[in-house]
Order: structure tokens, then sequence, then C-alpha cells
């Protein structure tokens, strides 16, 4: 009788330690309950950016509506990080109002902030460069890029190589726009290489008037883009969503979709681009749904190989449609990330025909069909607020494989959650040194490197961290690389390998 009592107890033991580690499930040992609220409100909620460093720090950014901008610092469980600024906060005075389009880590592990400076009506890129301790980079510090456009930056995308593209809607006319580019090199000049003098227009055909909502950089040189487009035919006008794929000078690539550009049909919007290790990409959004007591939208997420071709092997056809609550009116997937065992999450928006909104997010495995592991049948609905109205800004994975979740509310208070999950490897996790062979070393002209998963790029840093030599392999399909390092000065370096997930591997070589 004893040995089944304790049987019992350590059953339920299990089932409570199972519940509580639920992928999906809030993380309750994190900030307040799971989630934090930031102690500041801009008024400017939609702007605010997230970035997670690799020791799962988290950093969040954001505009005042005035003339200053500020970044915050949490540790992984939740606490302010107090070598960060002053406790915790950096606060940094800027001229006029600005607002954010990127948040990055950079290859010189430091924080990079791009802003849309206004001036008089006109923005130009802003650009400040923070060390890990949140102080301005001396030797950086605030570059204010003269060159104006009377567009709002939504966009920017921080290259391997350093550079920094950041696209715009640039209002022309009344009814008309364009997207319009340009691209900065990493110590903040205009890269006159690109487009015109630095500078491009995109026109993507027929179209009257071209929106732009996402950007993300292919491993070849290349751009993906999307937004919406407003066609007018004599006093009615209809709106699609579009894909285009540019060129690395910002000219359309025409062998991409329809002479360089894939348009949607009118029932599914597409917001947010993430592109796989195979270069293919997913395109999330939503999908509008009509007939009895069914109006509303569905998230959306689907997928296209390098050309813009539908994959019709994911999800139903190339497409995985979902909704939420019973009575939700509308959902939309805002944004989407992949973990390194290939599940993708999808998180956004959710609102009720009663008024209430509330964070959504869904988990899909490699061939988009919904994960039932995950939350509630594949899904999670997230009430964090008491306003009953919370909105979804951010989603991000640390790299113990925990989820955390950046949102709004509608007294704009700034709130981070974060969520249990069944994975400990992400897109950030760490190779093996087990499965990496780096030789011979020391070495006098060649670096020879063998690896158990295809290799995307090569770096290579000296003593003083500077980035001295980098090998992006072309079609991530590389698992043995010879590096050619004649050129290289004699003395210690450090290589870094990054393979098709994304996982890194650091080791020490000698060149003699």
């Amino acid at each position: 009788m004893k040995n089944k009592i304790l049987a019992l107890i350590t059953l339920l033991v299990l089932i409570v330690t199972f519940t509580k580690a639920q992928p999906g499930k809030i993380d309750e040992t994190y900030g307040n309950l799971g989630t934090i609220t930031l102690p500041i409100n801009t008024g400017n909620t939609e702007k605010v950016k997230l970035l997670v460093l690799e020791n799962n720090k988290t950093i969040i950014a954001g505009a005042f509506v005035a003339d200053s901008v500020f970044l915050i610092c949490y540790n992984e469980n939740g606490s302010i990080d107090n070598t960060f600024g002053v406790n915790g906060l950096v606060i940094t005075k800027i001229e006029n109002e600005s607002v954010i389009n990127g948040l990055y880590l950079g290859k010189d592990n430091k924080i990079l902030l791009v802003m849309a400076n206004n001036q008089r009506g006109f923005y130009t890129p802003l650009l400040i460069k923070y060390n890990l301790n949140g102080q301005i980079e001396p030797n950086y510090g605030i570059k204010l890029i003269n060159y104006f456009s009377p567009a709002i930056g939504a966009k920017s995308v921080l290259q391997r190589d350093g550079k920094i593209l950041v696209a715009s809607t640039l209002s022309r006319l009344a009814t008309s726009n364009d997207i319009w580019l340009i691209r900065l090199n990493n110590d903040g000049t205009v890269d006159k290489t690109f487009g015109i003098n630095g500078t491009q227009y995109v026109d993507l055909g027929d179209s009257n008037s071209n929106v732009l909502f996402d950007m993300v950089a292919l491993d070849d040189g290349r751009f993906l883009v999307c937004g919406e487009t407003i066609k007018w035919k004599d006093s009615f006008s209809k709106t699609y969503s579009y894909v285009s794929k540019l060129n690395n000078n910002g000219s359309i690539d025409t062998t991409f979709g329809n002479k360089g550009v894939l348009i949607l049909n009118e029932n599914q919007k597409g917001s947010n681009l993430f592109v796989l290790p195979s270069q293919d990409f997913l395109l999330t959004g939503s999908f509008f749904r009509e007939g009895p007591n069914r109006l509303g939208n569905r998230f959306l997420t689907m997928k296209f190989n390098y050309s813009g071709q539908l994959d019709n092997s994911f999800g139903y056809e190339g497409y995985a449609l979902d909704s939420f609550l019973d009575n939700s009116d509308n959902c939309e997937a805002i944004k989407i990330v992949r973990q390194s065992d290939g599940k993708f999450i999808a998180g956004g928006g959710i609102s009720e025909f009663l008024g209430r909104s509330f964070l959504g997010m869904i988990r899909y495995d490699e061939g988009g069909q919904t994960d039932g592991t995950f939350g509630e049948d594949g899904k999670v609905v997230s009430a964090i607020s008491s306003t009953g109205r919370d909105y979804f800004i951010d989603l991000a994975l640390l790299n113990n494989g925990k989820i955390v979740v950046l949102s709004y509310d509608k007294n704009n208070n700034i709130s981070i959650t974060k969520y249990l999950n069944d994975t400990k490897l992400n897109v950030a996790n760490k190779i093996k040194e087990n499965t990496i062979s780096i030789y011979p070393n020391p070495a006098n002209s060649q670096l020879n490197i063998t690896s158990g998963s295809n290799i995307k790029t090569i770096l290579v840093y000296n003593v003083t961290g500077q980035l001295v030599k980098e090998l992006i392999c072309e079609n991530n399909n590389l698992k043995n690389v010879s590096l050619a390092i004649d050129e290289l000065a004699l003395g210690m370096y450090m290589v870094q390998i990054i393979d098709e997930f994304d996982a890194k591997l650091t080791s020490k070589f000698i060149k003699e």
C-alpha cells in the first residue's frame, strides 16, 4: 500500500512538472508572474524594437514623441541589468522627433540603432552606436545622414558586410507612393555604389501606389521587400499585397515572380518576411474570410521558393490558415521565427467582435502543419494587461529556446512576456565542437574547416576584435571549406563558423 501511495505521488509530481513546462505556457518565474512592464510610456508604442543578445539579455529601444530615444536592458530572469547605462536605462538626446527603423547587434559586438529623423517635415537616416554597457561608442557616436526625403523610414536591414539598407514609403502625389531606398556603409557614410549615388526608387510597374511593410536580406546580396500596392481604375481602387526581389544595386530582379513582382490574391495580406537557410522564404499576414458568420481575418503563412513560386508541399497547397477564438473578428500574424529543429512560431494580434484584443501564437512543423504539442492544440492566446486590449509588437527566441513577446496595451504601457518552450536549440545556438574540425593549427597559407552541417559564413577576427576576413558560402551547401589566409599577418586569430541554422562556433588558430 505504501509503495502504491509513493507511486501515485510520483505520478502527480510528474504531471504537475509537465504542466508547468508545457511549451507555450507563460514562464511565471520571469518578472512579475511572467511579464515585465517598462517604466517608460512614450506614446509612440508601435515602433518600439526588441533585441535579444547572445547571453539572453533583452534590450528594448523606443523613441519619445519629442527629441530623445531610450534603451532599457533586462537580464534573463526579468530583472533590470544595472551594468547597462544608469540602472539599466539609457536616454539619448537627439535633435527633433525620430522614428526607429531597426535595432541590431553588429559583428563588432556593438548595438546599432537606426532611425528616421524629422528635419522640418523631411526625414533623413540617423544612426547611433552603443557599447554593450549602454555608452555611446565614441569612435562612431551619433550620425545624421544628409539625404532628405519626404518619407518616414519603415524598415532597415543590417547586411552581413555591415552595410545598412533603409527602405521607406515615399509620397510623391496625394494618391501615389513609391519605395525609396538608401544604403549606408558600416561607418555611416552613404554607399555611392548603390542605385544612383546611394539611393534608389522602386516602381512596381502598372500600380499607382506602393507601400512598404517589410524587408529582408538574402545571402547572395539581394533583398526581398513586401507591402501593399494600390491600383486605380476610373474612380475605384483595389489593394493587393506584393513581394518583390531587388538586386544588390537596388534594381528589380526580373527573374523573380512576374518580372520581379509577386502579387497576392485580394483576400491575402502579407506583412512579414522570413528567409530560410535554403533561401526559400515565408510570408506571414492575414487571410480575409467572408460568408455567413465568418467575416474577419485569419492568420496566414505562405511558403515560396527562391524564384517566387508557391511551395505546394507546405501547409495546404502552400498555405497555413488559422483562427483562434470562436468569436474572434480579426487575426493577423505579424512576426514569424524559426527554431533550429525546423519548427516555426508565428505571433500576432487577435481581436473580438466585443472589442477585446489579445496576443496570439501558433507553432507549425516544417511542413506547415499545426504542432499540437504547443499551447492548446498548437495555439496560445494571452491577455497580458487588465485593460482588455493588448497589441502585439514583436517576438524573439532566447538561446535556451524560450520565447519573449513584446506588446503594449490601450494605455500605451509596453510589456515583455516570456513563454516556456520544449527545445533548448534555436537559431542562436552553438555548434557542437565534435562536429567541427579546423586544421592545420598553426596554419601557414590555408585553413581547412570540416563541419557536420552546411557552412554558411566564416568570420576571422584579430586579437583586437577587428574583422579581418569574411567568407560567405554560396547556396549554403558546403561542409568542407578551405580558407586562404596568405594575406594575414603572423599571430593569433579567432575564427567563427556559422552554419545553415545560424548556429555558431568560435575557435582560435595561429597564423605562422
